[in-house]
């Protein structure tokens, strides 16, 4: 906490044994990408919660590892710092393989392609976000909410191929009707839907997936978990 950000990156630099020729270029690599060049001067206990999360981060890229491992790594940050920390992870996901361990499961959904749920050591659940939330509710839903009457939006919805399934779900805003439609295993309706209520002149205001969030997944494995045990 007492060295500035360049002292502790150069500290870092030692210690994994980074070429002298490379290290300049390691370390404004790492600043560069984390955006703390500014504060490169500064005491680390100075910093703010964020920053000193950034600063993490950089020496974890000095020497250019091909894999990141980041366990919880926007606790204790305020909304601003944590939407920042997602972004760098992108980022830095581009040209680094990096494993995400948190108990956070919006945080993963919005940041990770790939998701691994453990349950007491045991690997119960390994696939994409998209994926994992198809597979538990074994269907394919849409959220649509519609400007114009309920008769003419369920028939206009019904009218589409590999729909096999449409029902009202009521009316949340005045002059419009919200549906649920539910199509054949996977297939992809969105297009079909679109053209069919364009075809009856009823503008879609909403059309949105109805997949189970990472939160009801981890509840509904872990749940079955207890239950075979």
């Amino acid at each position: 906490m007492d060295m500035t950000v360049h002292d502790y990156l150069s500290f870092v630099c030692d210690i994994k044994g980074v070429p002298r020729a490379s290290r300049r270029q390691n370390m404004d690599r790492a600043m560069e990408m984390l955006m703390i060049t500014d504060v490169r001067g500064r005491l680390i206990k100075n910093l703010s919660k964020g920053y000193k999360q950034r600063v993490g981060i950089a020496q974890a890229l000095i020497g250019t590892p091909p894999v990141l491992i980041l366990d919880e790594p926007t606790i204790g940050l305020d909304p601003q710092q944590i939407i920042e920390t997602r972004g760098l992870i992108r980022n830095l996901g581009k040209e680094h393989t990096i494993i995400l361990s948190s108990h956070i499961l919006p945080e993963v959904q919005a940041v990770c392609t790939r998701v691994l749920i453990i349950n007491k050591g045991k690997i119960v659940a390994s696939d994409t976000p998209e994926n994992l939330a198809r597979g538990m509710t074994g269907d394919n839903r849409l959220s649509i909410r519609v400007a114009g009457g309920e008769k003419e939006a369920l028939s206009a919805a019904r009218s589409v191929a590999n729909v096999v399934k449409a029902e009202s779900a009521g009316t949340r805003e005045p002059g419009t009707v919200d549906l649920v439609v539910e199509a054949r295993k996977d297939q992809d309706v969105r297009r079909g839907v679109f053209e069919a209520f364009a075809r009856a002149s009823l503008p879609l205001l909403m059309m949105k997936s109805m997949d189970l969030t990472l939160e009801e997944i981890f509840l509904n494995l872990i749940t079955e978990e207890k239950e075979v045990s």
